[in-house]
């Protein structure tokens, strides 16, 4: 949910006013009323009451925690937007009512904020060979897996971010003006508002393919772990803006990123099932379909490594591969030993 600064304004002052009252003990069952009802109207109000109600060690919470907990929005806004905003703010009243269960009051919170912004989601989601999984977030982002990937997600009031611990990851990411979406991955990060990119960890450098909208492609330096404190530091440093259909390979020690144009159809193409080859060399494919496969292809041939193909195949087609490679590279020979196959050249 996007709001004006003036009207970001206006709900913080009446945010400030209700948290005084509050702290005052001076609500009677009709300001309790009000005071509800002003919660209901939107998410933003309840976000800047429990950032205002934090500075007051006095207030307690637990009478009012049963009506927070079911609150639903005053105005009926079925939207997307309105969908995604009420499930941000249901994610907020949560931390609510586990503060009121670890304290009498919101006594505990101002510690939390010392040390950053509390952090509202805190996902980890991992594939084997393989595998591919779908994450949706609390902010309605969408995120896939591929095949042998490690992934972290943190959300808090102020930004969201996802770590790529290996592998490769599809992102769908929820429209969302306040909060960017950050994803790290090796020693680059990617922001957006709100678009779809794939990022992926190679053995020497990050790859970032654009599928939909505008986004930010810099260096940020290693970052082994993601914490409520550490988010608000995210910098990207020479970034570089990348458009729907465009693509970049950000090597490992570089400072600035090689653009690529891959193939239509080409982006995130695993995610129907295919690997997309176009002038890759063989040592190239080979690797692609170890990625998602128990067989592992070996190219024991240096020459032969080195020669380029462009086809396409599913990614569990190993054999479609072997017979196109048969027919193309008549020199070429494959044996097979347990899970390994051998190409060498006659």
């Amino acid at each position: 949910m996007t709001v004006e600064t003036s009207d970001r304004d206006t709900i913080i002052e009446e945010a400030a006013d209700w948290a005084v009252e509050l702290d005052a003990g001076a609500l009677g069952e009709a300001d309790r009323a009000r005071l509800l009802a002003w919660l209901k109207t939107s998410p933003v109000h309840v976000e800047e009451f429990l950032r205002l109600s934090a500075m007051f060690e006095d207030i307690s919470w637990t009478d009012i925690q049963d009506e927070l907990e079911g609150l639903q929005p005053a105005n009926d806004d079925q939207s997307v937007e309105g969908e995604r905003s009420w499930r941000f703010m249901h994610v907020l009243t949560g931390v609510v009512a586990a503060c009121a269960l670890l304290a009498d009051g919101f006594t505990i919170l101002p510690s939390m904020l010392s040390t950053g912004p509390a952090v509202l989601e805190h996902v980890s989601a991992e594939t084997v060979k393989g595998e591919s999984q779908q994450v949706t977030l609390a902010d309605g982002s969408v995120a896939t897996l591929n095949t042998d990937s490690e992934v972290e997600f943190y959300l808090t009031a102020e930004v969201r971010a996802a770590r790529i611990g290996r592998g490769e990851a599809f992102f769908n990411v929820a429209p969302d003006a306040d909060r960017p979406f950050y994803v790290l991955a090796d020693e680059t990060a990617v922001r957006v508002v709100g678009t779809a990119f794939s990022t992926r960890i190679r053995t020497d450098g990050t790859e970032l393919q654009v599928e939909e909208g505008r986004v930010a492609f810099g260096h940020t330096g290693a970052v082994s772990s993601l914490s409520g404190a550490s988010l608000s530091d995210i910098a990207l440093v020479n970034e570089v803006t990348l458009n729907a259909g465009e693509a970049a390979f950000w090597k490992d020690g570089a400072t600035r990123p090689d653009l690529l144009t891959p193939a239509a159809g080409e982006i995130a193409a695993w995610r129907k099932g295919l690997l997309v080859f176009r002038q890759s060399t063989l040592r190239e494919v080979a690797a692609e379909f170890n990625r998602f496969n128990s067989e592992r292809i070996v190219i024991r041939s240096e020459g032969l490594a080195g020669e380029t193909l462009s086809a396409e195949f599913a990614t569990d087609d190993v054999d479609g591969f072997l017979r196109f490679l048969e027919f193309s590279r008549p020199d070429s020979r494959v044996t097979r030993a347990g899970n390994e196959i051998y190409i060498d050249q006659n």
